[in-house]
């Protein structure tokens, strides 16, 4: 049955489940925010296809997200929260563009499976450069001795690559889509309780 408040005392009561509301809503929207970040960190992990070791090294940028949730505030009868990256190559990665050698003069991009698994620094010796008629410059292995040596390209070296986004933030929101809107909605429903 519903309560009955007078008419004097209303309000107060008004006044009271605004507050709880906004409170409930407050922590309804950071633990929106650190369910989204849950997504974003499952989505990188679980989607990663290339198997470059520059993918799959350190899992840091799927732990920046977990670790960029922050309460935001509340304002004006608006609450906000947030979940973001400190890390630079966040926005690349997700959005795509030209990535450059931040310490070196070029970029190595692998040709093949056997050179995505290493960096060029692990075959000690066994690379070395070349440049092609086309005037790429290449770092290659030698197969074979004498008549029979080949040279087997490993890396082409570049000043600047454009890399695709992988969109992880819009794939990860959708999948959140519906687990957002049940936090805010039990958020909501509790405040006005």
């Amino acid at each position: 049955m519903a309560r009955q408040i007078p008419l004097a005392e209303f309000p107060a009561f008004i006044e009271d489940v605004a507050k709880e509301t906004e409170k409930q809503l407050a922590a309804g929207v950071l633990n929106s925010a650190q369910v989204l970040a849950g997504h974003i960190a499952e989505t990188i992990i679980t989607e990663q296809k290339a198997p470059h070791p520059a993918n799959i090294r350190t899992g840091a940028l799927s732990r920046s997200f977990l670790e960029g949730v922050k309460f935001l505030g509340m304002s004006r009868g608006k609450v906000a929260a947030k979940t973001s990256s400190r890390l630079p190559y966040a926005r690349i990665q997700d959005l795509g563009g030209i990535i450059t050698p931040k310490t070196r003069q070029n970029l190595s991009v692998p040709l093949n499976s056997s050179a995505a698994k290493r960096w060029p620094r692990d075959w000690g010796r066994e690379l070395f450069f070349v440049k092609s008629k086309r005037g790429n410059k290449l770092l290659v292995t030698r197969s074979g001795r004498g008549k029979r040596a080949r040279i087997d390209p490993q890396y082409v070296l570049k000043h600047q690559v454009y890399i695709e986004g992988k969109e992880y933030l819009a794939r990860a929101l959708l999948k959140a889509r519906d687990a957002l809107d049940q936090i805010i909605g039990r958020a909501l429903i509790e405040g006005v309780k």
